[in-house]
């Protein structure tokens, strides 16, 4: 049974990659001026049928082409909600016995999630931070995928950090566990490093307090941007939330709060934008004291 399922939910995916270049799209003429950041905020729906999975990558692109953003990112455990198409599986998934559906097959599903990720970032001339994808035995990947669809960066919980180039500016993603440290990002900024994606999924209740211990924190004692995205909903029994936002220096934020732009409630599906300022950020960094300058970005 098992092996007659595995061939028919490969066939599946291999029917949706291959429908992926029937979606006609206008690739916008040049990016908008400045580094502009997108980032989702989105419900955990699994997707049950291959046109279910087109009509999420299709929706995505013509979101992304209205705002013509440099860098878009998307959810942690995006890539799961491809787990919907195995049959009988919906509501299981969002409970503690999806991790058997994970174990079983999951695997199948991260070359259709990386083939949804190339389509949105070719059809838009974005790089897509695509959030994450579980897979058997507790693995966690993500992808950074570049506007003309080549992989610019990937790698798990316990991988070295991976820097990625946009344009002239220096980012990294790093899973919310590796942003409870500030040593990982302290390294980032020695290298140069502005930018921080990351994908903070917190349990319920949220609070404000559980909000800022992660990239905010980080955007205040180092002086790096953070873009978070979040994902809401059940998925493996646990009841998840967040807030999508990004965060700098509290200093260069209007409300002087640290938030760029920040979503008002974790439980409603939204876009986040903003257009970074790097040149702002570099004098708050050069007007730094010295001692100050040496703990957060290293300097010698």
């Amino acid at each position: 049974m098992r092996g007659f399922l595995w061939n028919y939910l490969e066939k599946l995916i291999a029917r949706m990659e291959k429908n992926l270049d029937r979606i006609r799209v206008s690739i916008p003429q040049g990016k908008s001026k400045g580094f502009r950041v997108m980032t989702y905020q989105l419900p955990f729906e699994p997707i049950y049928t291959v046109e279910k999975a087109l009509e999420f990558v299709d929706q995505r692109i013509r979101e992304i082409s209205k705002y013509n953003p440099h860098v878009v990112a998307l959810p942690r455990y995006t890539g799961n909600l491809l787990m919907g198409i195995v049959p009988l599986s919906g509501k299981k998934i969002l409970t503690e016995k999806g991790r058997k559906i994970i174990e079983n097959y999951g695997v199948i599903f991260r070359s259709g999630y990386i083939s949804m990720l190339r389509k949105i970032a070719i059809s838009t001339g974005s790089v897509i931070v695509g959030g994450t994808i579980l897979l058997p035995g507790g693995k966690e990947e993500y992808y950074v995928v570049s506007g003309n669809g080549d992989i610019v960066a990937s790698g798990g919980l316990k991988s070295i950090y991976k820097i990625f180039r946009v344009e002239d500016v220096v980012c990294s993603f790093m899973f919310p566990e590796e942003l409870r440290d500030y040593k990982g990002v302290r390294r980032f900024t020695e290298d140069g490093g502005r930018v921080v994606f990351t994908s903070e999924v917190l349990e319920e209740p949220t609070s404000d307090w559980k909000i800022k211990t992660g990239i905010w924190a980080r955007s205040q004692s180092l002086g790096v941007f953070g873009v978070n995205s979040s994902i809401y909903g059940n998925f493996l029994g646990r009841n998840l939330s967040g807030i999508t936002f990004v965060s700098s220096p509290a200093a260069l934020t209007k409300r002087l709060d640290g938030f760029v732009v920040k979503m008002t409630d974790p439980r409603n599906k939204g876009i986040a934008i903003a257009d970074l300022d790097f040149e702002t950020l570099e004098e708050y960094i050069r007007s730094l004291p010295k001692n100050y300058r040496r703990w957060t970005l290293g300097v010698r």
